[in-house]
């Protein structure tokens, strides 16, 4: 092992996320693809030491899911190194993958002739994937005596932990465990491609304990709440359906059962929340049961009677209630525009303010201990008003953020060190006085940045602060003012929200001048060894001028100069590099807040257009006021502008610069010195080889 590897660790590091490759091997061909997470098997870093160009392949049949897992790599660093195998034995079915060899897994496969068995199919569909009609099956296992089940789930189980953030392991022999499994049925191969699985429990009510414990299999008496634990659609078969065919397949099947009482999700992302409410609302509207609402307030009999058809928990049917309402205004609308394939009407129900009003009651009742706690009524209507703003604020991504997505949360964010306290005074005099000298003035600049990203937290949510109290006042006066500072509460809001995203985006920038700061600390001791050589040498010649350290010491301050050499050439490469890289972080979101920021101001003038601000003499009534869906459709067209935002539309292309030059203009090459980064490099090494073999000869 070389100095070089000593002194670049990252050459013997590499991340699992990208060299561990999943693949699906179909008749004809493998699709590969790369998992979300690994760090339930390589450490919450991710990341694996020890090897040089390492790959991992995990294969599985895409009929029967027979794991295969090879690896291969140029170097490992020490034989005390954990082998790849080693890591994989307690996360593969036990006797049940097979290790490097591709021949014997092939005629495993063969050997084993899987197949499943038609009559667990319970429900088919097709699919227009690249202009060709799919068909799909999904298959039901009763993990408990089903072994076809029990033996896929062993197999497919580590999926779970690549694919699902905090994903494990199911207890199989829990007799309460169900798959459902989803081939493609490929029948121009003859041979069924595996798409995705979800695993479902039921939780039995135990009404009579001792005719539960009596029961050999769970029979139709036994009530049950269900639940839906783990899906995964694998990568290269997502975006085309399947996630909602097989959730509506498992609801339905629960709906028909009359021993389910209600269906529940364990621990759903934001992407299955969204694809959850879209089906559970389809199925409110075309179930009819939204038109037997007649009246606002719903009672709570009525509540209790269509939560109990739908079988959803108390808070999902809250939430589909209050989206059927606003489909409820659709209709209306196209009623007025002369459809009246829908039309029915509900009493009492005064549009977006009922929704609000029930969103507001919805979360006060899920927070009411801690909410009563604060005392202060003012406060409390704050809070919900707050709550209400985030909820409808909250939509799909950008373009902006698309094409760049969008960092992660700032670190400053939710830290509090107020303006008096000790330990705030303490790092603002000592921010830089600590750490290698060569990085303190870099370390006292970042904690600098770090203090103005708490301000400019605080700035957001004083901002946001300030639109919910705008509302709040003018819901007390007339109709105009109070739907105007409304909607211009919802354009306050989204700045907020805008200078949120900003910190986070400014966040990127001091990350990345933490980088040059942390080489710039770790040059700082070969600097150091360096000098301490020297001054050794130093002093040994004016103490002993023929001590035979002296020598030693000479060739040792060799090897420090040049290893001083390659580590003062990746501080002065990665300072420019990183440099640039961090202000385009800082100015691209300065430009992307600025132009947001002025969209809104060109939308909130137009909401203010919508105010009559003629004046009118004692006694005159003003005329009343129909401007909702005028301030409702400036508020839509800010919000669309705001989405297609992209750096490569903005307003503000180049600036216009009197002189515009380029590096090879403001550079210039000295003599003697090759132009040319690798030539460069070589006449510098060539030049300390001479140098170290004089040295030698002395």
């Amino acid at each position: 092992m070389n100095t070089s590897d000593i002194i670049e660790p990252e050459k013997w590091t590499c991340s699992a996320n990208e060299v561990l490759h999943i693949s699906i091997a179909e008749p004809s061909k493998a699709i590969s693809f790369l998992p979300k997470f690994t760090y339930p098997i390589f450490g919450d870093s991710e990341q694996i030491f020890g090897y040089q160009d390492l790959r991992i392949d995990l294969a599985f049949d895409c009929l029967s899911m027979k794991p295969l897992l090879t690896y291969k790599y140029s170097k490992k660093l020490s034989k005390d190194i954990k082998s790849i195998e080693e890591i994989f034995e307690n996360f593969l079915p036990r006797g049940d993958y097979i290790l490097k060899d591709e021949n014997e897994w092939i005629d495993c496969i063969a050997n084993e002739k899987f197949e499943l068995n038609d009559e667990n199919i319970i429900y088919s569909y097709e699919r227009k994937i690249e202009d060709k009609i799919k068909k799909f099956d999904i298959y039901k296992f009763q993990l408990n005596f089903e072994e076809i089940g029990k033996t896929l789930l062993l197999r497919i189980q580590i999926l779970v932990l690549f694919f699902i953030e905090a994903g494990s392991y199911i207890n199989i022999n829990d007799k309460g465990w169900e798959i459902y499994l989803i081939y493609d049925r490929n029948e121009i191969e003859n041979k069924k491609i595996f798409i995705g699985f979800c695993t479902c429990y039921k939780f039995w009510k135990f009404e009579e304990f001792e005719k539960y414990d009596s029961i050999k299999d769970f029979d139709n008496e036994i009530k049950f709440r269900s639940r839906l634990s783990q899906i995964i659609i694998l990568p290269p078969f997502q975006g085309n359906g399947h996630g909602k065919e097989i959730y509506k397949c498992i609801t339905e099947e629960w709906i028909k059962d009359k021993r389910c009482e209600e269906i529940t999700i364990e621990d759903p992302n934001e992407e299955f929340d969204e694809l959850r409410d879209k089906i559970d609302l389809e199925r409110f509207i075309e179930s009819g049961l939204i038109k037997e609402i007649k009246e606002i307030p719903i009672n709570f009999i009525k509540r209790k009677e269509l939560r109990k058809k739908l079988k959803l928990t108390k808070r999902q049917f809250n939430r589909i209630l209050e989206m059927g309402l606003y489909y409820y205004l659709l209709v209306n609308k196209n009623k007025e525009q002369g459809n009246k394939e829908e039309e029915y009407s509900i009493k009492n129900f005064q549009g977006e303010k009922s929704i609000r009003l029930m969103i507001k009651k919805r979360i006060y009742e899920s927070n009411k201990e801690g909410l009563e706690s604060i005392g202060d009524k003012e406060i409390v209507k704050s809070k919900l008003q707050e709550v209400t703003y985030s909820m409808r604020s909250a939509r799909a991504p950008t373009a902006a953020q698309l094409a760049t997505p969008p960092p992660p949360t700032s670190s400053t964010k939710g830290k509090f060190f107020g303006s008096s306290s000790i330990a705030d005074a303490f790092r603002k005099q000592a921010a830089g006085s600590f750490g290698p000298e060569m990085s303190r003035k870099l370390s006292q600049l970042i904690k600098i940045e770090k203090s103005l990203e708490r301000s400019l937290e605080s700035i957001s949510n004083e901002r946001k602060l300030v639109a919910k109290q705008l509302s709040i006042w003018g819901a007390d006066n007339d109709d105009d003012v109070s739907d105007v500072t409304d909607k211009i509460g919802v354009l306050l809001y989204e700045i907020g929200e805008l200078e949120d995203q900003f910190i986070d985006k400014y966040d990127l920038y001091r990350i990345t001048l933490k980088s040059v700061r942390n080489i710039e600390g770790s040059v700082q001791p070969s600097r150091d060894r360096k000098i301490k050589i020297t001054d050794e040498i130093a002093q040994l010649k004016y103490k002993d001028p023929q001590s035979p350290k002296i020598s030693v010491l000479e060739q040792e301050l060799v090897r420090a100069e040049a290893e001083s050499l390659v580590a003062e050439a990746q501080l002065s490469n990665i300072t420019r590099e990183k440099l640039k890289a961090a202000f385009n972080y800082q100015f691209d979101s300065l430009r992307e807040l600025s132009e947001k920021m002025a969209l809104i101001a060109g939308y909130g003038k137009a909401l203010l257009e919508l105010l009559d601000d003629s004046p009118v003499t004692p006694g005159e009534t003003r005329p009343a006021y129909d401007g909702y869906e005028a301030s409702k459709q400036i508020i839509i067209d800010c919000e669309n502008s705001l989405s297609a935002w992209t750096l490569d539309n903005s307003y503000l292309k180049e600036p216009l610069l009197s002189i515009h030059q380029g590096i090879e203009d403001v550079y210039t090459v000295p003599e003697g010195i090759v132009e040319g980064e690798g030539e460069e490099h070589e006449a510098a090494e060539q030049e300390w080889a001479e140098h170290d073999n004089e040295e030698v000869a002395a």
